[in-house]
């Protein structure tokens, strides 16, 4: 669109050209990555990076201005099934296959800082699986929710680990 506005003429650029051209933005950025699925995406709160999560586990924080990669690491063994990054910016949190929640802090590449152990069978009725699937930091990151198959939303403390609160589906 941005080449087919260029062609045009200048004295044939009216309120609708410079409304289309407005409309289009000047440059895309793309940053490459190896071709697994991205799980989670998230910016910084200043926008100057963007964070990356993907299945694999690779995490990786891309420099929005310099459109460089700012740092990658590999945080967990296993695939990850889902991940949050809190609103600051400087926790991200991820769930694999291990069975835990896993914190990081972004501020260098590091192993988890903490771990939070949950079960994805505890007080389900017996061939039934509440694999967790979604993740989310309170605004102030001292929560996080997560969220199972069966409708579950269990709130841990992000500091301790501690199970604050669980809310079962009606039918439960």
């Amino acid at each position: 669109a941005n080449r087919h506005l260029e062609e045009c003429p200048a004295h044939l650029r009216h309120w609708e050209w410079h409304y289309l051209n407005r409309l289009c933005p000047a440059e895309l950025i793309s940053f490459k990555r190896d071709s697994r699925p991205v799980r989670t995406l998230g910016f910084d709160p200043e926008g100057q990076f963007i964070v990356s999560v993907g299945m694999n586990g690779l995490v990786t924080a891309w420099d929005i201005s310099a459109k460089r990669e700012r740092m990658r690491f590999a945080p967990v063994l296993t695939e990850i099934l889902c991940a949050a990054l809190s609103e600051d910016g400087v926790q991200l949190a991820t769930h694999g296959l291990g069975g835990r929640i896993s914190l990081y802090g972004l501020q260098a590449e590091q192993t988890p800082s903490r771990w939070i152990s949950v079960s994805d069978k505890a007080g389900l009725k017996p061939g039934v699986s509440d694999a967790i699937n979604c993740l989310a930091f309170s605004r102030d990151a001292r929560l996080i929710a997560s969220g199972g198959n069966t409708g579950r939303v269990t709130i841990w403390r992000t500091v301790s680990g501690e199970k604050v609160r669980e809310f079962k589906p009606s039918g439960e």
